[in-house]
Order: C-alpha cells, then structure tokens, then sequence
C-alpha cells in the first residue's frame, strides 16, 4: 500500500483499537483522534504516524526500516481553539508499523509522549527501544495508552 493511504488506514485501525475514539476528519488538524478517557473522561489527542514495511516502488522483496517522521509542525488551526502555536498539541503518539502487504493484519504500535520525542524530526524503534518503550500489538495498544496517560514522568 502507498504511503499516503497506509497512514490513513492506520488512523482508522488505531481509532479502531481504542473505544469510543473518532479520527477527526480534516487531514491538516494537528492531531488525528480524539478519545475520551475511558476512566475520567478527559479528552485525548492521540497523534498517529506511521511506518510501513512494504513500499511499493521498492518491490516485494525489500523491507524498509522502521521509522517514522516526528518533526513538529511550524502552525496548526482547530477550529475549537484557533490558531495554534508551532509544535505539537497532541497527548499520545502511536507509532504504527506496518509489516507484509496483508493491510488487515501486521500491525504493531510503540505508544510515546511528546516529551520523549522532543527535538526528533524522525524516530527510529532503535531510538524508541532505546528509551524503553516497548512495541506492541492490537491487544495491548488501549492499555499501553492509558500507561502513558497516568504516568507522570512521561510527560
């Protein structure tokens, strides 16, 4: 699949891994879903990027390296809060990598804060292993959200 559709499915897949949450659908908001809290309430922002093994103009038997492009945006508009200040306004990243050409299977997730990814244009899962973040699947994605949400330290 081609880049610009595989991140788009990707919004839908984790939006679908994470109960009650909806993609927002103008593709320059500054973050991709909104989720309520499952356990108070408050409103999330989960920022989705993704990084796909298979890359068509490459051929079937070239695997790309995870990364995934992290570089904070220079200005945002919602239409909630108006025009917004350089940088990130999301809580939550999930990092979605996509691995073999079955779009509906192969997925995995590293789950990180803004915090860990600041001053990164890109991120690579041996920088992301680095800070110990583990790579997860559909099972563990909502539990590996909420983790970062209720831990301090990561923010």
């Amino acid at each position: 699949m081609y880049n610009r559709a595989r991140a788009l499915f990707a919004e839908f897949v984790v939006s679908a891994l994470l109960p009650g949450s909806t993609v927002r659908p103008d593709p320059s908001s500054p973050w991709d879903i909104d989720w309520a809290h499952p356990e108070t309430g408050g409103h999330v922002r989960v920022q989705v990027k993704c990084s796909g093994a298979y890359l068509p103009k490459m051929g079937p038997d070239h695997v790309a390296p995870p990364k995934w492009g992290v570089k904070p945006p220079k200005s945002g508009y919602d239409k909630e809060l108006g025009k917004l200040e350089p940088g990130h306004h999301c809580d939550v990243f999930v990092l979605a990598r996509h691995t073999g050409q079955d779009i509906e299977s192969g997925w995995t997730f590293y789950v990180a804060s803004v915090a860990h990814l600041a001053g990164k244009n890109t991120v690579t899962s041996g920088f992301l292993d680095s800070l110990k973040l583990a790579e997860g699947t559909a099972d563990s994605l909502e539990d590996a959200v909420l983790e970062l949400l209720n831990d301090p330290l990561s923010q």
